[in-house]
């Protein structure tokens, strides 16, 4: 009975630990623990070995329930959700919990293989353990992998994401990118149960290596480039963080109180930009959805443009101001008035740096998310489109729920995907990103391969303000920018505004959600080809195939050995 009662404890403590280390692994919460994720899990898995399947399930359910619960609670923000978004957080807790108890139960199946079972195979058991293990953290691979494609996709959380307050081992996403590490991450835990119930000193060690190899890979990594990046010109950027909430961009039911004048926005932004007039600029760069209206939308009256800009700027500077003529401008009624893109051009022209912004932008039957590049030496602009749409807020993904959605958030109609990576070709070649874009891999790998050096993010995380999508998305990005080995800068309306460079260490950021600020950030221009962009996620989906086939291929030829004897 005392033994029962000791056990009893003991899995009680091993359950929180595994709880906490899971839940609150990434630095959106305490980033000191991610890295002793490589154990976490095993240490749920300790206190369910005696349960019997059913419970084995149930359990695993429960427990990644909790943990999921824990690191996607952004996505129960209602302020400007409503109520429904409760119903899709719950489903995706639901979806990643299952996904979690399948590999629970293969873990598990087999517990009770029938000891004169055992002794015909012999040695085959040892083998048989280490094949199981690669085929459980494969299965895991390809569930997470297919989260991109289920639905509409949804590319947060993967566990690989534990690893981010360790620059070192992220460096491994430079290989086999972030499954590859989700894969890393089950194995260990595998090895580490698979020590508790053998007690191993030889699978003891060989965890001890598996939990010290990504720091000493990415330390070597690192040191291997260090010279090369040090030497490297330098993209001058500046990042501005506009802190604007979506009532005081926009005009919304309820918040009438809240809207700040676009005028008004523009001087904000101006503002913030003037801190670093004297600085050498290569770019500047705004938020996604930067202000209210569309790109060439003539609504500001040029009178009072005008004004603002002769309070701003000295007469040398306003004689660089834009021509009076469309897309830029449009006279009506005898006065002129001009758009957003004007605003834009005119500081691209006054700054004599290249200015990227975006806007919602009006194409016969198109409408587009889309980020805009001003080149202070061109009149004309060039555009990318955002490709992965986010579901209800940017495109409604089934005409059943049209109606509904329309009576329930006031949209009517979708925003068309952009179909393409673009690249812009200047004095550093670049690729534009918006929000969502830069979490799949694909997305940024493109951009990578049509000769882009350098990323850059417009995002609006501000539809979930005060809570933690802002800082878990920036994490995701970083390993987007270690997968490529392209440096990286992010405007985000509502943080995390941000410089980080070819391996993802950060040079200059925003952490405050609601800080208006401009940051000059100076980011090495080293960039290099790494083995994840020449193969992208195909090399970890084939290596986890691969597994799955030789342990069917494998558990087959000892069923038949069974058999026979």
């Amino acid at each position: 009975m005392d033994q029962l009662k000791k056990i009893s404890k003991y899995n009680f403590i091993y359950l929180f630990l595994s709880l906490i280390l899971a839940g609150f692994s990434t630095p959106a919460y305490v980033g000191f623990f991610g890295y002793f994720n490589l154990l976490a899990f095993a240490l749920f898995w300790i206190c369910i070995k005696n349960l019997n399947n059913k419970k084995i399930v149930v359990s695993s359910f429960v427990y990644f329930f909790i943990v999921s619960a824990i690191q996607l609670s952004w996505l129960s923000s209602t302020r400007y959700q409503g109520t429904l978004i409760i119903l899709v957080y719950l489903f995706v807790l639901a979806w990643f919990a299952i996904c979690f108890s399948l590999i629970t139960f293969m873990l598990f199946k087999d517990k009770n293989l029938n000891i004169s079972k055992m002794n015909i195979l012999k040695m085959n058991i040892s083998k048989m353990n280490i094949l199981k293990m690669l085929f459980i953290s494969s299965i895991w691979v390809l569930l997470e992998y297919s989260k991109l494609y289920f639905l509409c996709g949804f590319p947060f959380f993967p566990i690989a994401s534990s690893f981010s307050n360790n620059i070192y081992a992220l460096q491994l996403a430079s290989v086999f990118g972030v499954y590859g590490l989700s894969f890393y991450i089950i194995f260990a835990n595998l090895v580490f149960f698979n020590f508790y119930i053998k007690k191993s000193i030889k699978t003891f060690s060989f965890w001890i290596f598996l939990f010290v190899f990504p720091t000493l890979f990415g330390f070597i990594h690192l040191k291997i480039y260090e010279k090369k990046v040090f030497a490297s010109e330098k993209i001058n950027c500046i990042l501005v963080q506009t802190a604007i909430l979506p009532e005081e961009k926009n005009l919304l039911n309820g918040y009438f109180d809240s809207f700040v004048s676009p005028l008004l926005q523009w001087s904000n932004i101006i503002d913030l930009i003037s801190e670093y007039k004297n600085k050498n600029i290569d770019f500047i760069v705004l938020p996604e959805a930067s202000t209210a209206f569309s790109a060439f939308s003539n609504y500001y009256p040029f009178d009072l443009v005008k004004k603002l800009f002769m309070n701003k700027f000295d007469k040398y500077q306003l004689s660089n101001l834009p021509k009076f003529k469309k897309p830029f401008a449009e006279e009506i009624d005898g006065k002129f008035y001009v758009s957003n893109s004007y605003f834009s051009k005119a500081l691209a022209n006054i700054y004599n740096a290249n200015f990227i912004a975006g806007f919602d932008d009006y194409e016969e039957d198109s409408t587009y998310n889309a980020a805009f590049f001003f080149n202070p030496n061109n009149y004309n602009f060039l555009r990318y489109e955002k490709q992965k749409l986010v579901p209800i807020g940017e495109y409604i993904p089934i005409n059943l729920l049209r109606n509904f959605i329309k009576n329930q958030y006031n949209i009517s109609s979708s925003f068309n995907r952009g179909t393409i990576s673009k690249v812009f070709h200047d004095k550093f070649n670049f690729s534009l990103s918006i929000c969502y874009d830069e979490m799949y891999s694909d997305v940024m790998r493109n951009a990578k391969i049509k000769g882009s050096n350098f990323f850059i993010n417009l995002t609006n995380n501000a539809w979930f303000y005060n809570s933690k999508l802002y800082y878990q998305h920036f994490i995701l990005s970083r390993i987007k920018a270690i997968e490529n080995g392209n440096p990286l800068v992010r405007a985000c309306n509502t943080g995390v505004t941000a410089g980080i460079d070819a391996f993802g260490r950060i040079v200059n950021y925003i952490l405050v959600e609601n800080e208006k600020k401009a940051i000059y950030t100076e980011i090495p221009s080293f960039n290099y080809k790494t083995i994840y962009s020449y193969f992208g996620d195909k090399l970890i989906v084939c290596i986890s195939f691969s597994f799955i086939f030789i342990y069917f291929l494998y558990n087959y030829y000892l069923q038949k050995k069974i058999k026979l004897s």
